[in-house]
């Protein structure tokens, strides 16, 4: 009888040898209309195609079951392999509206909206962080679901302002010292407002995969909202929502089938150009980032824990946030 030689523990690498070269296929379609002299509006459909992804896969991944994972695995002589596969394909669709007002030379606004969806089987090679590989490798079309970049409504709204003092505009349109102090100043200010980003349920390695992937997804109760109706950081998933798997097991959720919560930031900055010969300037800049110091919340933990039957304490908390309020100054000379 032949003798089976088993490769040592842990992980092996490889790559398909006929790669092929990832494409992408985009379209767009745009109307322009202008409302009066200073306003002008757009309605927009942006698509594209993605073929020949790259992805990473365990290639050595077993049917489920709770048996050891040599009896179970295509090859047996080998622990999990990570295999870089060429063949994933995405796409993106997104309607889009943007108003742009433009009132004498001082005061300039603009605002978008973008509706979209963004679809694929893994969004990188070693994944987004939560859908490091496929969660069974057999089943591709269980992995089809929402990117890990997927932003589905996003709003941004900005505002520039001219101060109209000092030479060249409607008061005190004199030069020297009024206009070294009054003239010369802009203000501007963003605001965005989005969806949070995907996220992924993450168990035990309930289906005996070894090691690629690090965990599997949960089972989704239907019917039961799996955001609280007055989410806190202390609870922003529900628990009764999902079920941990058993061994042996796929878990029904899919692929980021989860958000995190919303995105609000406002920008500001303040500017001033000092004119110091006709070929000299000086310019001064004073930007906020997060200008309200808006508690703006981080990604909640998706983390079951581990083949518990009820899921861990920092399940569905958040303990973290994504950005603080920065300030910083700057000086630039233009010559």
């Amino acid at each position: 009888l032949p003798v089976l030689l088993a490769s040592p523990s842990g992980l092996t690498w490889g790559a398909d040898y006929n790669l092929a070269n990832t494409y992408t296929m985009s379209y767009l379609f745009n109307v322009q209309r202008s409302l009066g002299k200073n306003s002008t509006a757009e309605v927009g459909y942006t698509g594209n195609q993605s073929r020949k992804l790259a992805y990473l896969i365990n290639a050595n991944g077993p049917v489920p079951g709770i048996t050891a994972f040599r009896l179970r695995a295509p090859y047996p002589e080998w622990q999990a392999i990570q295999f870089i596969n060429g063949d994933g394909n995405a796409n993106y669709n997104a309607l889009s509206g943007k108003l742009t007002q433009r009132f004498g030379t001082s005061f300039t606004t603009l605002f978008s909206y973008t509706w979209s969806k963004a679809l694929d089987e893994n969004s990188a090679i070693r994944g987004t962080g939560d859908d490091f590989t496929p969660q069974d490798p057999h089943c591709r079309r269980c992995e089809r679901g929402p990117a890990g970049f997927n932003i589905p409504h996003r709003f941004v709204g900005s505002v520039l302002y001219t101060l109209p003092f000092g030479k060249g505009h409607r008061y005190l349109n004199k030069g020297g010292f009024v206009d070294l102090a009054l003239g010369g100043w802009q203000f501007s200010t963003i605001t965005t407002i989005q969806s949070g980003t995907a996220i992924t349920t993450r168990s035990w390695d309930s289906a005996g995969q070894a090691i690629v992937p690090d965990g599997n997804r949960l089972n989704c109760i239907a019917g039961v909202p799996q955001v609280v109706s007055n989410p806190t950081a202390d609870r922003y998933f529900n628990p009764a929502a999902f079920s941990n798997t058993t061994a042996g097991q796929f878990g029904s959720c899919g692929r980021n089938n989860l958000r995190a919560p919303h995105q609000t930031n406002i920008d500001l900055s303040l500017l001033k150009d000092f004119h110091l010969t006709e070929k000299h300037a000086l310019q001064f800049r004073m930007e906020m980032f997060n200008a309200p110091n808006h508690p703006a919340w981080g990604r909640p933990n998706a983390q079951w824990g581990s083949a518990n039957l009820a899921a861990a304490p920092l399940f569905g908390r958040i303990r973290s946030t994504s950005q603080l309020r920065q300030i910083q100054f700057a000086l630039k000379y233009y010559f």
